[in-house]
């Protein structure tokens, strides 16, 4: 979401994890300008080690085209309950993220609240420097950084994973870089691709998506796992993965989300196409 977006799940080794090719740039020419609603809770299959029950809902704004970038707004805010059924945690996360339509400039500014206070606010700027990216930050404090041999932002990631499910591909495996955690961590996304799913969409209880402008587009179910690349040794294991159902406008639902010992579901209750920008010739 972007990371989200925004984003999906992984395996059997495919391709990209070094400079970005050109025709990679403006990948995402046919993407959706929306705003979708999801409702959180915790999940059936979660382990509970630590949690009781989740509540919560996440926002979802993307906005743009191809020419003129893509703006992307999101909020997921959650109440948490302790094993005990006390102790509420409310987490609010916020992003603003913008993307060029040549995938060569990408801004962030990301704030993470616990109860009301800042644990987390970084903003900055990533650029496209040949084959690398250059990172400016302003905060948390002012900074530079090099990604040596590049990694995709967020959306280009995403029509690139959507190039690979109608190209027939089953794994994708690119680094990512999304200005999170404090705007200096890359991660290697490895995103599973499954069958193309057929027939009529069963939307189920995500009424909100039973709508004309998805109802005939291709989807697939995708999940995307996010490793730390600066982690060595020890299991390989992802530092979260995201499953979803990935229509080729952009759009996603059915969302679960697992951290390893906390899983949650989050499902559309509200969707709404938004003014669609128009490439100038």
């Amino acid at each position: 979401m972007q990371r989200f977006a925004a984003t999906a799940a992984l395996a059997l080794f495919a391709l990209v994890a070094g400079p970005v090719r050109a025709e990679d740039a403006g990948a995402a020419k046919g993407f959706l300008s929306h705003r979708a609603i999801y409702e959180l809770k915790l999940d059936d299959s979660s382990p509970r080690k630590q949690i009781s029950a989740v509540q919560g809902r996440m926002v979802y704004e993307f906005l743009g085209s191809s020419c003129d970038g893509w703006t992307t707004q999101f909020r997921f805010v959650t109440q948490m309950l302790d094993a005990d059924g006390g102790n509420a945690r409310v987490t609010d996360l916020r992003t603003t993220t913008f993307e060029d339509g040549e995938a060569k400039l990408f801004d962030f500014l990301n704030q993470s609240y616990v109860n009301q206070t800042v644990t987390d606010d970084s903003k900055g700027t990533a650029r496209r420097d040949g084959k690398d990216v250059a990172i400016a930050l302003e905060r948390p404090g002012k900074k530079d950084l090099k990604i040596a041999d590049g990694a995709m932002f967020p959306t280009q990631h995403l029509a690139r994973v959507i190039d690979k499910a109608k190209a027939g591909e089953r794994v994708f495996e690119a680094r990512v870089y999304d200005g999170s955690e404090t705007g200096e961590r890359v991660f290697t996304a490895t995103a599973i691709i499954g069958s193309e799913l057929t027939g009529a969409d069963k939307v189920g209880e995500e009424t909100a998506a039973d709508v004309p402008v998805l109802a005939s587009l291709r989807r697939w179910p995708v999940t995307v796992s996010y490793f730390d690349t600066k982690k060595k040794g020890g299991e390989d294991t992802p530092d979260y993965q995201i499953s979803f159902v990935l229509y080729e406008n952009g759009v996603t639902r059915k969302l679960t989300l697992d951290y390893g010992d906390l899983v949650i579901s989050a499902r559309m209750s509200k969707f709404e196409a938004l003014p669609q920008s128009v490439c100038k010739p």
